[in-house]
C-alpha cells in the first residue's frame, strides 16, 4: 500500500477476504497543493461493498523547515468495492473526542456523531 515517496497516507486500497486488491485510489502526490491523506480509521456495511472513511485536506507546511501545515477541511468519503466514490460529507475540521461515524448494516445509510449530535445520510 506505499506509494513511490513510501507514504500511504494518500492511497486507498481494498483488499478482498482472499488478499487481492480489489481497487486502488491514490490521492494528489504531497508535493500538490492542498495536500490530502486518508485517516487510518475506517468502516464497512456487513459485506463489505461499501466503506468509509476520513480525508483531512491540508495547506501549507514544510517538512525540511518541520512546520505544520494548516487543516483546512476534512470529509468522509463513501466508495463502493469497484471504486466509485458514491458520497463526501463535509465534517468539522475541529477535533471532538465523541466524534464517530459508521456504515449501516446493508451500507444505504451513513451515521455520524459528533458533540453529541447524531446525523444520519441516505446514501441510496
Amino acid at each position: 500500500m506505499l506509494d513511490s515517496d513510501k507514504d500511504s497516507r494518500g492511497v486507498v486500497e481494498l483488499v478482498g477476504p482472499d488478499g487481492r486488491v480489489k481497487f486502488q485510489h491514490v490521492m494528489p502526490k504531497k508535493n500538490e497543493v492542498p495536500q490530502y491523506y486518508v485517516g487510518f480509521w475506517a468502516t464497512s456495511d456487513e459485506r463489505g461493498d461499501r466503506f468509509a472513511f476520513i480525508v483531512d485536506t491540508w495547506h501549507g507546511g514544510s517538512h525540511f523547515f518541520d512546520i505544520s501545515g494548516k487543516l483546512v477541511a476534512r470529509r468522509i468519503v463513501v466508495y463502493d468495492e469497484s471504486g466509485l466514490e458514491l458520497a463526501s460529507i463535509p465534517v468539522s475540521t475541529t477535533y471532538h473526542r465523541d466524534f464517530d461515524f459508521c456504515l449501516s448494516p446493508n451500507g444505504h445509510r451513513l451515521a455520524m456523531v459528533d458533540e453529541s449530535m447524531l446525523t444520519i445520510v441516505d446514501l441510496n
